[in-house]
């Protein structure tokens, strides 16, 4: 499901960046359309004018992705996965704020965060019905990030443009690449939303089916927790 994930980003990123770069061009040069058919090429040019662009684009954007520019740009500018973490784990530690604790009361530290991240994954199964919609939901939020960078980066492209030759201000490249920046940022508005609603289910579910495995396992994945009132009486006995 992860790589099907990287896929779907990559192939929209890619999409994305040659339909940007097709209107910068247009916009550059506004006869390039009319050059390109009336200039009719031998079919070995053509061939390599309808193959070189894709794959160039699919090259940039496969990089990207293997670079992780999505998490990089929520993790930079809109803190979503921080922000989703944040409510799993609060919801793990549930068990710690139901007990007589001073350590329960500090919250959570830092150095423990992605130990509890660690457990949590350990109560998801391979195939959760939940983990693949989580898949589907982060892909389409990445997606939207993605576009809504590269949207910004055309804009900026277009406003060097214009700012040699004023008079393609007027140009309609000019008024698509305005136009597509609020409507790419509803659709990444508007996916992060659904965010958080496998991880609602997913930990109601270990609260409720594994709440005993859990209050169990969890003074293992905290720190300074030796002596939690979560530990049954022999688990404490031996760690004396």
């Amino acid at each position: 499901m992860f790589e099907k994930m990287k896929r779907r980003i990559s192939g929209a990123t890619a999409l994305a960046i040659g339909i940007y770069l097709v209107l910068f061009l247009w916009l550059v040069s506004p006869s390039w359309w009319v050059e390109l058919l009336s200039d009719l090429p031998s079919w070995l040019e053509l061939v390599i004018k309808i193959v070189s662009p894709p794959a160039l684009f699919g090259g940039i954007a496969y990089f990207l992705v293997i670079l992780n520019i999505h998490n990089y740009l929520d993790n930079k500018f809109f803190g979503e996965r921080k922000k989703v973490d944040g409510y799993i784990r609060d919801q793990l530690t549930t068990p710690c704020k139901k007990t007589p604790c001073a350590r329960a009361e500090r919250g959570i530290l830092r150095e423990e965060e992605q130990k509890l991240m660690n457990l949590f994954y350990t109560f998801i199964p391979p195939d959760d019905t939940e983990r693949e919609r989580a898949f589907s939901y982060w892909g389409d939020y990445f997606i939207t990030v993605n576009l809504s960078a590269i949207s910004i980066l055309g804009l900026a492209g277009v406003l060097v443009t214009i700012a040699f030759d004023i008079s393609r201000v007027t140009h309609p490249a000019f008024f698509i690449i305005l136009a597509s920046i609020p409507i790419l940022n509803f659709a990444r508005i508007k996916s992060r939303k659904k965010l958080v609603y496998p991880a609602q289910a997913q930990t109601t579910r270990i609260l409720s089916l594994n709440s005993s495995e859990l209050r169990e396992r969890l003074p293992k994945y905290r720190i300074q927790c030796r002596a939690c009132p979560l530990n049954p009486p022999k688990t404490i006995h031996q760690r004396k």
